[in-house]
C-alpha cells in the first residue's frame, strides 16, 4: 500500500510498523515526503514522483477528512498537485548571470512554482531535468524559460519580460 513507514524494513523487529501522517510541531514524514515528491516531479518532469505522492495522499485520505487541521502539509500537497505547474528554468553562462532573475522570482513568490538553474554546458541539470536539454543562453546572455505543465514559452532575456510571462495565465 502507499504511504511510508516510520521505521525501515530492515530495522529491529517491532510488533507494528507505523505509518504516520499527523502533523505536530513538525510535518509528518509522509507529508514532507509527499510534498517533496510533487516538487521533484515538477523539477524533473518525471510524473512517477507525482503518482507516488498521490498514493500517499490516498493512503491517508480518510484521516485527512476526519481531521483536516492535523494534516495541513498533506493538504498543502493536495493544493500543489491540483494547481497548474509552473516551471522556470534559468539558463546562463554563470550563476551570477541569472541572479537578477532568481531574486525577482523569490521576491514575487511562486507557491506552486519551481525554479531550476542550468549552466550553459551543465550535463547534470539535463540528467536531472531532461526537458531542459535544448535550453540555452540567448546570444551569450542569461535567459529565462517560463513553462506551464512543461509547455514552455519562448525564452526571454529580461527580468521584466519573465515576470510578464509569469503574470499572464
Amino acid at each position: 500500500d502507499a504511504g511510508l513507514f516510520f521505521t525501515a524494513s530492515d530495522a529491529e523487529s517491532l510488533i507494528i510498523r507505523a505509518k504516520d501522517a499527523h502533523d505536530g510541531a513538525l510535518p509528518s514524514g509522509n507529508a514532507a515526503a509527499a510534498y517533496n515528491l510533487v516538487r521533484l516531479a515538477r523539477l524533473t518532469g518525471n510524473p512517477a514522483y507525482e503518482r507516488r505522492a498521490e498514493g500517499i495522499l490516498a493512503a491517508f485520505g480518510a484521516q485527512i477528512e476526519r481531521s483536516p487541521t492535523g494534516h495541513s502539509v498533506l493538504l498543502a500537497t493536495l493544493d500543489l498537485l491540483r494547481a497548474e505547474s509552473v516551471e522556470i528554468v534559468l539558463v546562463g553562462p554563470t550563476r551570477a548571470s541569472v541572479a537578477p532573475f532568481a531574486r525577482a522570482l523569490r521576491a514575487r513568490g511562486l507557491p506552486h512554482g519551481v525554479m531550476l538553474y542550468r549552466g550553459a554546458e551543465d550535463d547534470q541539470a539535463v540528467q536531472l531535468a531532461p526537458f531542459t536539454a535544448a535550453f540555452a543562453p540567448i546570444d551569450g546572455e542569461a535567459a529565462a524559460y517560463v513553462c506551464r505543465g512543461f509547455r514552455c514559452e519562448l525564452p526571454v532575456t529580461s527580468v521584466d519580460a519573465m515576470m510578464a510571462l509569469i503574470e499572464t495565465p
